[in-house]
Order: structure tokens, then sequence, then C-alpha cells
């Protein structure tokens, strides 16, 4: 079958020459927008041949007129929004789903909400010897009220209580539970991780929303990596508070804070303290003189000191220029751990309103006083105290200089001072603590001239010369004591990492060595020391303590004899036993 051919008609038909009227300017004029970007026409004299690749019959060209476009009104389309979520959304006469409601919560209501309650502690610390502090109870020359920490003080703040009432979702805080249980810390120790787990959570996280996530934070003091006196746990804070930008560093080897913070049990330390007899007055102000020796060493104007049963937020004195005083305190109104707000009482008013200062919120402005950019009318927390050959100490202050300056106690009263400036209540030292002092550190009133003890190397010889042997028989003296009279109460002196050698039978951790000393197989025994021997164990203040004598169990008239071997070391201001090695002495032969 032949292959059928497309055949063209001999009568070609011929394209005139003629321009076309289909220019340039009529496409730009009647074309659709949409493809007035396509290349433009051009005339036919312009164009160059392409190949006949589909050579068919046209019909002969007639130069016609075009159609007018429909016009197209696309101006609203640019000018108006289009709402595409409504123009995707299926038709329904339902309403549109609703988001899930979030709970809200203000800083307010948060750090006023209540908190587990903490028991006394069952066990009070084991008190250091001598030569182991570098600050002494007389330190302290000054006390007088820090009337302006209160919620009056925080109202007049610029945008402070606009902050504490804005509202927060409640799941970004964290959900510290308040546990009705009442705890009970067996130590100081226990007290200290009690509060940084019941209030720190709180408090790290409001500043957090309040500054951001570089904000100032409180936390428990890590172990100090120095050596020498200031590095005894009897010259550091229990707690500090800074940023995590801080990379300063004190001589102890501790980060430098902006707040630290002491813990006490209500038994050695309470408000209370300072109207009673002058035993308790120089226990009161020990405490008062720790914390402003940790104040000085960190170059920070506040601190706090916590018990069971109170807060008490203290700021350094300093004058208008914000140079310090030395043994000038200020004092805050005690703030009961177990003051919370009710749900129908959660406003401040301008003038203070009804609201009452909780642990957390008052820790919480004390963190905001503290802060790189001080608030509006409040003093930096940096305090200029400068190197030991500074001599700050030296300045005290000078007393009333007018009306102004006249100063009240708690209640109200003028405070009378005493020799030097003094205010009058605070006892004299006796003669055997101002040796010990310049025994210590070279100077006991502030007035004295500059020793070489004051530097650092000084400060290492005077913690090698620490009163190991007194430590030791205080230590001893309160053991066997507390052994004869209830063994259960042993449970404070040892740690989980302690160790009991008993008759060549090894016991690890508190448990096992309470275990095994309340089931011994006797009622009643009585401990009898003759001799007791000590040595420093380490740089850190440990001590090696050996101990012989003779005991005698339940009804038993003939004592036996044994030696007792103790590794002491320091944790938190106290001392805890490490290692204890026991054994009873059999006759030769």
């Amino acid at each position: 079958m032949a292959s059928a051919q497309l055949r063209v008609p001999s009568n070609q038909h011929s394209r005139s020459t003629s321009v076309s009227s289909v220019d340039s300017n009529v496409l730009n004029r009647f074309g659709y927008p949409t493809y007035r970007k396509l290349p433009v026409y051009i005339s036919l004299g312009q164009q160059t041949p392409s190949p006949d690749l589909f050579a068919t019959t046209c019909m002969s060209y007639q130069n016609m007129p075009l159609l007018d476009p429909p016009m197209i009104n696309l101006e609203g389309t640019f000018d108006m929004p289009i709402d595409l979520e409504s123009m995707s959304r299926n038709c329904s006469a339902s309403p549109p789903p609703r988001l899930a409601h979030v709970p809200t919560t203000s800083l307010l209501t948060y750090l006023t909400q209540p908190t587990q309650p903490i028991n006394l502690v069952r066990h009070l610390t084991f008190q250091q010897g001598r030569g182991l502090s570098n600050h002494f109870w007389w330190d302290v020359r000054n006390v007088r009220p820090w009337s302006s920490f209160s919620l009056s003080t925080m109202s007049a703040i610029p945008d402070l209580l606009t902050l504490l009432n804005f509202q927060h979702e409640t799941p970004s805080l964290p959900c510290v539970p308040g546990n009705s249980t009442t705890a009970t810390p067996g130590s100081e120790v226990d007290l200290a991780n009690l509060v940084s787990k019941i209030y720190f959570p709180k408090i790290n996280a409001a500043t957090r929303l309040s500054l951001g996530s570089n904000a100032i934070s409180l936390y428990m003091a890590p172990t100090p990596t120095g050596s020498g006196l200031s590095s005894n746990s009897s010259n550091i804070p229990t707690f500090l508070a800074n940023y995590t930008s801080d990379n300063d560093r004190t001589l102890s080897g501790l980060p430098r804070g902006r707040v630290v913070g002491i813990v006490r049990s209500f038994d050695r330390w309470n408000t209370g303290m300072r109207r009673e007899g002058p035993a308790r007055k120089v226990e009161y102000l020990r405490t008062l003189a720790h914390l402003q020796k940790c104040m000085r060493d960190h170059s920070c104007r506040y601190g706090f000191i916590i018990t069971e049963i109170e807060l008490v937020c203290i700021r350094a004195g300093c004058d208008e220029r914000g140079n310090p005083y030395f043994g000038f305190v200020e004092v805050s109104e005690a703030v009961e751990t177990k003051t919370f707000a009710r749900n129908d009482d959660m406003t401040i008013a301008r003038t203070g309103g009804s609201v009452q200062m909780t642990v957390t919120l008052a820790l919480y402005y004390l963190l905001m006083l503290a802060k790189s950019t001080p608030l509006p009318g409040q003093p930096s927390s940096f305090m200029d105290v400068g190197g030991s050959g500074a001599m700050t100490r030296s300045r005290v202050w000078p007393g009333r200089t007018s009306v102004i300056d006249l100063s009240l106690d708690e209640d109200g009263d003028v405070e009378e001072l005493g020799k030097d400036g003094k205010d009058k209540w605070i006892p004299e030292p006796q003669m055997g603590e101002k040796r010990e002092a310049r025994t210590v550190r070279g100077w006991v009133w502030p007035s004295d001239p500059w020793h070489k003890r004051e530097g650092e190397r000084g400060e290492r010889a005077a913690g090698a010369r620490g009163d190991f042997q007194s430590i030791a028989q205080q230590f001893v003296d309160f053991y066997y004591k507390t052994f004869d009279a209830d063994r259960t109460q042993l449970a404070a002196l040892y740690r989980p990492n302690s160790m009991l050698t008993f008759e060549k039978e090894p016991f690890m951790g508190t448990e096992n060595v309470l275990e095994k000393l309340t089931g011994l197989p006797f009622q009643k025994v009585q401990h009898r020391v003759d001799t007791v021997d000590a040595q420093p164990s380490n740089e850190s203040g440990g001590i090696l303590v050996l101990v012989t004598g003779a005991l005698m169990v339940d009804d038993q008239q003939q004592p036996m004899s044994y030696v007792q071997t103790f590794n002491l070391l320091q944790d938190s201001g106290s001392y805890y036993v490490q290692n204890d090695v026991f054994r009873l002495v059999y006759a030769a032969g």
C-alpha cells in the first residue's frame, strides 16, 4: 500500500507583506495582565525565517479588528486582605472551635502560697572550737531596724507592683507541692537542704520571669576550693545568689555572691535572743558577725538569716556615697515561715495593702534589690570593701550627727551609744576572747593597726594553728554523753559516706552505723574517758582523735578497757564523723 502523501495545492496563497496592525502597543494596552511578561511581537519584516515544520493549507488572512478584552477590575484584590483560612474552611453552621483555657496566676499569688512547714532541728549542731573563726561577735557594733524593707516600699517602686500582678500561665511556673506533713530536719545541714528545696525553686522562677533567662538565682554555696582560714566552714555562707555570668571569686574560692545567706537552727539563733541575758545576746551577735564577714568578703550589701521559724533580711550600713561602715547592720522585721496569703486577700494597694510578707516574697524582693541595675530609689548591692590593706574596717559609724540621724531600736526607743560609738546593750568581750582574736587575726578592735595576719598568707598560718585539741575534747565529751543517754541521737554525727569498724566488723552509712550501735547487747552503758589525743588530718580542718578509757554495761561491776579513733571532717559549720574505729582492749595472755 502506497504511503499516504500530504499534497500541497498548486494555488498556494502568499501572505501579504503588509505590516500587521497587532503590535506591542496594542498588546500592552489590551492584553491580559498575566501575560504581559511574554515577549512582544515584532513586524514581519523584522522576523527571521523559521523552518516549515508543518506545512498546511491556511486560510487567507484578512485584516480584521480585534475584539476588546473584557474589563476585569483587580483593584480590590490588592487593596483588601485575603482571609485564606476562611476561604479554605469548610462551610458549617457550627461555631468555630475554641482554644483550651489555660489557667493563669500572678507572681504575687505564686509567691504568697503556703509552703511545707518545718519542725525544729532534732539535734543541735556541734559548736566549733577556738581558732577557726576570723570573725568575733563584738565586730557588730550597731544594730538598727531596716524599716524600709516592707510591702509599702515595694508598692511605691515604679512598675514593681505591675510586675507582681501580671498574669502568667500557671504551667510555666514550677509546682512545688505544698505537703501538709511537717518536715523534721535532723541537723542544720538537713535544714539547709529543706530550705533550698521548698523556697528556692519558686524564687528563682519568679526572678527568671521578671528579669529574663539570665536572671539572678539563689542556690546552696558549693564547697570552697581555696585553703586557709577563709575557706573554713565557719567563715563562709550557706547560700549564694548571683548571675550565671558572674565569674568573680573570693579568697575562699567561692563564686562572689550578690546576696549571701546563713542557715541556723532556731535554738542557736532567733530575734528574741537580743532581749535576753548577756550569753544569749552574744550568740545573737555571733551569727550577725558571721553574716557581716560573709558580706564583706563578697563585697555585697544584702544578706539573710533563716531558721525553721523565721527569716530576717540584713543590709550592711553605708553612708550616702555607698562607703560601708564596719559593724553597722540593718535588720528587717522577722518574717515567719508559716505566713501565707489567703485566696480572698491577694492585692497590694499603693499604700501597702493587706497582704502579709512571706518568705518567698521577701527573698524575691531581696534578689530584685541585688540585681545588676538597682531598683529606683534603692542602693546598689555592691559594697566597696577593698583588700585588707585598705583598712576599711577602721571606718565605723560616727553616731548621731543631726536630728535626722536619730537611731531607734525595734521598739521605737532611741538607741543609747556606749563606748567608742557602740550600742550600749552590746556586752564587752572577755580577756580570753580578745587574746584569741589577736592570735587568730592580729587585731581586736577595728581601730587597731593593720597586721600581717589579715592577708591571705596570714590566714593560712592562722588556720594551721587552729585549736584542734580543744575541738577534739569538746567532741569527745559530747559524743560519749550522748551515747550513754540515747544512742539514737548519734545519727546526726554520721553521714551516708561515714564508716564504722566495730571489733573488725565494718558498717557503711548512717543507717547501718546507727543500727549497729542501737543493736548492741546491753541496755545501759557508761563511758569513762582517760586520754584524748588529736592531730590535724588535712588542710580543710579535719581532725584525727584517739580516745582511750573504760566502760561498764548494765549491772556489770568490772569495767572493760577500750580504744576508739575518730576522723572528724567539717561540713557547713559543724563536724561529723567520717571514720570511726572501736576496739575493746583485753588483758595480755
